[in-house]
């Protein structure tokens, strides 16, 4: 099984080791730093057959170092996904379980496509059919949850997808 602290970790080994090319980077082009960033994750993103994308929200984020590979993770699993492998509900309880205080509101409801949107004291996640958006700190709560989702949500066991023919477990 997939264990997202362990990529987390690998991903923030990743950057930390390359650090210096990120500063230099920052200093001549930042936008061409953004572009090293996530070219960096692309050792991660094939031991873990995912795509891992890191955002910068607000400009001056990118200069956050120590934030990198903790917050604003975007993590793409299938883009031709519209649907979830299971019923939307589920992962509500599941949301709520770990979450207690969180809002959570449907989103993306168009052109048979489906998703969330979580809102959490401490910022927000949005679940979609084809990845997750983590848009707060990596807490223990969140790594939990984001272990949950690659396996119930997006059915993905080291790096492959595990699905019958009536897309069941």
């Amino acid at each position: 099984m997939n264990n997202f602290k362990k990529i987390i970790t690998d991903l923030q080994i990743q950057l930390h080791n390359n650090l210096k090319d990120i500063k230099i980077a920052l200093q001549n082009n930042p936008a061409l730093s953004y572009s090293i960033i996530n070219d960096l994750c692309s050792d991660i993103n094939k031991k873990y057959g995912i795509r891992i994308l890191l955002n910068f929200p607000e400009k001056k984020k990118i200069y956050d170092f120590e934030s990198y590979g903790q917050e604003n993770i975007s993590v793409i699993i299938d883009r031709t996904r519209k649907r979830f492998f299971i019923d939307r509900n589920m992962i509500k309880i599941q949301i709520k379980k770990i979450f207690p205080n969180a809002t959570i509101k449907d989103a993306y409801m168009y052109e048979g496509k489906e998703g969330l949107k979580i809102f959490l004291d401490h910022g927000r996640l949005d679940i979609l059919p084809h990845s997750f958006h983590l848009w707060c700190k990596c807490n223990n709560e969140i790594i939990e949850f984001a272990e949950w989702l690659l396996v119930n949500v997006y059915r993905l066991y080291n790096g492959s997808y595990v699905i019958s023919k009536d897309n069941k477990l």
